[in-house]
């Protein structure tokens, strides 16, 4: 009885230790999410310069080493090797200078051209009442009451605001500080993005010079023997690049064809508008956060060009329709894979919890870092909680070799 006493006590001494561990586990995860919303602002930079970094790293690494076989010449043995890496990163920075000079010659004037004709466009559809008629006769008739019900109730609020006895100093109050503010606040956010930028670009600099160390770093901060971790490692390296290299291009090749669709057909502000559901298209889901904007800019092409709003929300939907067969059935199986089958649910879950926490960054970051906590999960479950079936799966690999 003693004996089976005490082996009970090792037991329950045991369990309390897994419970405190499980415990602690809980309130480190509770505490860097509260850190990291915290931070979030701060870490917005460095995670943007981070994802660049990572996808450009390849091309650095590729320059580096033929930077390498450069200095095995005999004259150039003297020069050390850790210069190899700081001309992969001068030379990938010039180059990546270069690809945006060149899109920013391509596209710039194409789109001031554009943003003009919309402004135009604007300006003769507000000054236009058979336009204005027009719009309204798509809303239905209650809605439109509503309208002018809502619009007669802000008149009688300007007639009640005219007999105001304060009305001479709100005015002048309205015309100073908005100006002083103005200008203050716009100054303010001129610095501010200045400031963010050239923090992206040192982060950015000093990241690529010190990927390859990075790497060697998280290697050994991962907490797992040294037969899981280079799975572990492997995956996520996999999935990170499945995601950002591969999602990016994605992007970009949808952002293209979106912006020839609409710009063929002369949309306003097409080509910007394509671009622009491209750059949606890095986070699944939120390109249906164009359509209302894509609406609109129907009703503008519409009463341009004298083209049935109907026909036109039929050629919407089939770019969109189409673009989106595309995408789903060639382009996302030939460059992405199947990596990152998340069902949907998981997926704006994700979106949310993650966008929550870090903002923008996390919208972007979202899929794969779901998918990086899953594969830590179940490493740690194959590993930590069930490591008899780890061996019986080596055993059985060991003996099919």
């Amino acid at each position: 009885m003693e004996k089976k006493s005490d082996s009970e006590k090792k037991e329950a001494s045991l369990n309390t230790k897994i419970k405190l561990k499980y415990i602690t586990i809980f309130l480190i995860v509770v505490c860097l999410c509260a850190l990291l919303y915290y931070l979030r602002n701060v870490l917005a930079p460095f995670v943007g310069a981070f994802l660049i970094a990572y996808i450009v790293n390849p091309v650095v690494d590729k320059i580096e080493e033929w930077t390498r076989f450069l200095l095995r010449h005999p004259k150039l043995r003297s020069i050390p090797k850790r210069s190899a890496r700081i001309v992969a990163t001068i030379a990938t920075l010039c180059l990546m200078a270069a690809v945006v000079t060149i899109f920013c010659l391509i596209f710039i004037p194409q789109i001031c051209e554009e943003f003009s004709r919309f402004g135009s466009l604007v300006k003769k559809f507000m000054s236009d009442s058979v336009w204005i008629q027009q719009v309204l006769a798509l809303f239905p008739s209650d809605w439109r009451n509503s309208m002018h019900n809502f619009t007669g109730q802000l008149q009688l609020l300007e007639s009640l605001q005219d007999i105001n006895f304060w009305e001479t100093v709100q005015s002048m109050i309205g015309k100073l500080l908005p100006g002083a503010m103005g200008v203050l606040s716009g100054t303010a956010s001129v610095v501010l993005t200045l400031v963010s930028i050239v923090f992206i670009i040192m982060y950015t600099t000093f990241l690529m010079m010190d990927m390859p160390k990075i790497r060697r770093k998280i290697r050994l901060l991962v907490p797992l023997d040294d037969l899981s971790k280079p799975d572990l490692l492997r995956k996520t390296n996999r999935l990170m690049k499945a995601y950002f290299r591969s999602q990016s291009l994605v992007a970009m090749i949808v952002g293209i064809l979106y912006a020839i669709a609409f710009g063929v057909l002369g949309f306003p502000m097409g080509v910007v508008f394509g671009l622009f559901i491209g750059l949606l298209n890095m986070v699944p889901y939120l390109q249906v956060a164009s359509m209302p904007i894509a609406f609109f800019l129907g009703i503008m092409y519409s009463f341009d060009t004298g083209i049935p709003f109907w026909q036109v929300l039929l050629i919407i939907a089939a770019i969109y329709l189409v673009i989106q067969v595309v995408e789903d059935m060639f382009i996302i199986p030939k460059i992405v894979g199947t990596e990152m089958n998340l069902p949907p649910v998981l997926i704006l879950l994700s979106i949310s919890v993650w966008g929550k926490l870090l903002g923008f960054i996390g919208l972007v970051c979202a899929i794969p870092f779901t998918c990086i906590v899953i594969a830590i999960f179940q490493e740690y479950v194959e590993h930590r909680i069930f490591p008899r079936r780890r061996d019986k799966s080596w055993e059985e690999q060991n003996e099919k070799t």
